[in-house]
C-alpha cells in the first residue's frame, strides 16, 4: 500500500449518493429511522431520565443526530478539520450517553462511528478515528474479552469493507482507481487514412488513358 493511499480521500463518487438507486435508498433511510426511533424509545422510556434530565437526554440526541449528519456532509466535501472536529463531537456524545446510564445509544453511536470512520476519511485518519471508537467500546463493555475482541475486529474488518464496497462501486468498469485516483479508459479511436496513403489508394482506382 503506498502512500498516497493512505493520505488521499476516497472517489467523491463513493463518498455521495451517486450511482445509488432510489429502492436502495429509501432502504437505507428506512433502516436508520427504525434504529434511530428504537434507541430514542429505549433511551427516554428507561427510569434514568425524569424532568430536566429527559429534556437534556432529548436535546443530546438531536444534538448527535445533526452531527451525525454533519460528518457525512463534512466528509462528502472533502474537508479535513470540520470532519476531525464532529467526529469529536461524536465521541464526546457517546461518552456522555454512557456516563449518564443511556448505554444502548452510547454502544450504538461507538459502533456506528468506528464503522463511518474507516469508510469516509483517509486511512491515515480513518485507522486513529475507528481505532478510538472501539477502544472506548472495548473499554465500557461487560461482555468477556474474547467476545469482546472479535466484536472490535469485526467492526474495524467491516468498516474497512464497507470502504472498499463503495469505491468500487463508484468506479467503471476496468478502470479501477489506482493511489486513490480512478484510471482512465482507453478508447478507440478510429484512424484517419494518411494523405500518402489515400492519394496512392486513389492513383490505383482511377482508370488508366
Amino acid at each position: 500500500m503506498t502512500l498516497n493511499s493512505w493520505t488521499s480521500w476516497p472517489l467523491r463518487e463513493s463518498l455521495s449518493r451517486e450511482g445509488i438507486s432510489a429502492a436502495r435508498m429509501w432502504i437505507g433511510r428506512a433502516v436508520r429511522a427504525v434504529v434511530v426511533a428504537g434507541l430514542v424509545w429505549i433511551t427516554l422510556t428507561g427510569p434514568g431520565f425524569t424532568g430536566w434530565s429527559l429534556v437534556a437526554a432529548c436535546a443530546g440526541m438531536a444534538a448527535t443526530f445533526l452531527a451525525f449528519r454533519g460528518f457525512f456532509r463534512m466528509t462528502a466535501n472533502r474537508r479535513l478539520w470540520p470532519s476531525i472536529g464532529l467526529f469529536a463531537v461524536l465521541e464526546a456524545a457517546a461518552f456522555g450517553f454512557e456516563f449518564t446510564g443511556a448505554r444502548a445509544p452510547a454502544i450504538v453511536l461507538w459502533c456506528a462511528c468506528a464503522i463511518t470512520a474507516m469508510e469516509r476519511p483517509p486511512l491515515s485518519i480513518a485507522v486513529p478515528c475507528s481505532t478510538l471508537a472501539l477502544g472506548a467500546y472495548a473499554v465500557v463493555s461487560h461482555d468477556n474479552w474474547i467476545a469482546t475482541t472479535a466484536t472490535t475486529v469485526g467492526l474495524g474488518l467491516a468498516g474497512y469493507v464497507v470502504r472498499l464496497d463503495a469505491r468500487r462501486a463508484a468506479t467503471p468498469s476496468g478502470c479501477w482507481p489506482r493511489n486513490g485516483r480512478p484510471a482512465r479508459r482507453r478508447r478507440n479511436r478510429p484512424r484517419s487514412p494518411s494523405v500518402g496513403g489515400s492519394h496512392a489508394r486513389s492513383t490505383t482506382s482511377s482508370p488508366t488513358a
